[in-house]
């Protein structure tokens, strides 16, 4: 946080100034827009991989292929029964 007593009024405003021309510069806008179009692959991935997982398990519990393993509390006994979609 900055104290009003120790800041410069004219060096801080020099430095706003300087940002403000770097967000207008052709470097910037090109980062910039990199970084959103990054986001949106990932985001479209991360959606494409969702979709395909869902499917891949409505698939398999269809087929009876995909089971959910428990343990029973009593003696470590393991209990497959079909997995279950919601």
């Amino acid at each position: 946080m900055l104290d009003r007593s120790r800041v410069d009024p004219m060096l801080l405003d020099l430095g706003i100034s300087a940002l403000e021309n770097a967000q207008h510069s052709k470097e910037y806008k090109e980062a910039k827009r990199l970084l959103q179009v990054q986001k949106e692959v990932c985001d479209a991935k991360f959606l494409v991989e969702s979709i395909e997982s869902e499917a891949r398990i409505g698939f398999l519990s269809k087929r009876g292929a995909l089971m959910q393993v428990t343990k029973s509390s009593g003696g470590g006994s393991i209990l497959r029964t079909p997995y279950k979609t919601y």
